[in-house]
């Protein structure tokens, strides 16, 4: 499935296409027919593309949703999954054989996982891949990514779940760690005129944001680690980002965004939650 959303095979199918002959797939993506006919024929018994005929092949409702501009921050989602994920999963037994004993004890610089071990990095995920020579691979597909995790409808219902247009004009809102500024986006269309949404994360990612949506939300670069640089504000929202983290890093950050309330301070954190 990688190899078939990273060469945009879908996208050299038409949609409305009879099919096209394997000999078109392989010149494009530059891999031997056999090779694409072995894939192509595995991928098809997940309704994934038809074989029409012998070595010719055409989109499936499934596979045509591939192609679908709509779907291309999805496509990134899969890529990180069955990239940077499956990787780390094959080293995830090591991982706890090497590292599990400490992992609840050790702080950021010491930290390890499956993910050091599959990447041969010292590196933390995020360090690594918001470096200049893999911000234009992995970073810029992390935050693309990280859209399509957070599909409208998705949003919708964590948003819905609070009165947003309680704020008036002046209130500050700050959305921590909040990637490109799709949820913030979503709390903006819920407030009144006036309310400041503010977006943190890396640098490189307020960049490729502002490119975004930097005309509906503002973005600012902000470590959550680093001591929080707008005091006062009346919502800090941690969506998503505290699960990335063991406890024993966590603890010494928890206290900063208590310290940060003003009249009507409230401090959200979304995430998954597992009794036990």
């Amino acid at each position: 499935m990688r190899w078939v959303v990273e060469k945009k095979v879908a996208l050299m199918i038409p949609v409305d296409s009879p099919g096209i002959p394997i000999s078109e797939i392989s010149q494009k993506t530059g891999v031997p027919e056999t090779r694409v006919l072995a894939l192509l024929r595995q991928i098809t018994s997940n309704n994934i593309f038809r074989e029409v005929r012998p070595r010719v092949f055409a989109h499936t409702t499934a596979s045509a949703v591939l192609a679908m501009p709509d779907f291309s921050t999805t496509t990134d989602l899969i890529l990180h999954f069955t990239d940077e994920g499956y990787k780390a999963a094959g080293y995830l037994p090591e991982a706890l054989d090497l590292y599990g004993a400490q992992f609840d004890e050790v702080q950021k610089p010491e930290l390890r996982t499956a993910f050091n071990l599959a990447f041969n990095t010292d590196m933390h995920y995020f360090d690594y891949i918001c470096t200049p020579e893999n911000i234009p691979k992995y970073g810029e597909r992390f935050g693309r990514s990280m859209m399509g995790s957070g599909r409208e409808d998705l949003i919708n219902s964590t948003l819905d779940s609070y009165d947003w247009s309680q704020f008036k004009p002046g209130d500050r809102i700050v959305d921590v760690g909040g990637g490109v500024g799709h949820v913030g986006v979503g709390v903006a269309k819920r407030v009144k005129p006036g309310v400041e949404v503010i977006v943190q994360d890396r640098p490189s990612v307020v960049e490729q944001g502002r490119k975004i949506h930097g005309h509906i939300v503002k973005l600012e670069p902000h470590n959550f680690f680093d001591r929080e640089p707008i005091q006062g504000a009346n919502v800090y929202y941690l969506r998503l980002i505290l699960h990335d983290w063991p406890d024993s890093i966590l603890s010494d950050d928890s206290g900063e965004y208590s310290s940060c309330d003003g009249e009507g301070f409230k401090d959200f954190d979304y995430g998954c939650v597992v009794e036990g």
